[in-house]
């Protein structure tokens, strides 16, 4: 057997995620899922790490959260203006991956 590690080639960097015109619905349903899975993930990972530490204060994921929590709640208010003035928008998502 060949006991040799193997390491995982760089072959994807970047992932055209999302590109392309939405209705204000459209990049609702795109955008604010995106933003929730996010929201729950750290929610999760604070959960499972004060679950095995109180005292642990999960600096960076609550302050990631609280970013994440604002951020979503600026995008809802865009897509309720651009909703009522009656117009589409252009959404573009790159994902750029590194293995480190």
């Amino acid at each position: 057997m060949n006991n040799a590690i193997v390491q995982p080639q760089a072959a994807i960097n970047h992932v055209k995620l999302v590109d392309g015109v939405f209705t204000p619905s459209e990049a609702a349903d795109i955008l604010l899922d995106m933003f929730s899975k996010k929201i729950n993930f750290h929610k999760l990972k604070i959960l499972s790490i004060n679950e095995g530490n109180h005292s642990e204060p999960c600096t960076y994921d609550h302050g990631r959260l609280e970013e994440l929590i604002r951020q979503k709640a600026e995008l809802e208010q865009i897509i309720r203006d651009v909703r009522s003035e009656g117009r589409n928008m252009k959404v573009n998502a790159m994902i750029n991956i590194e293995i480190v």
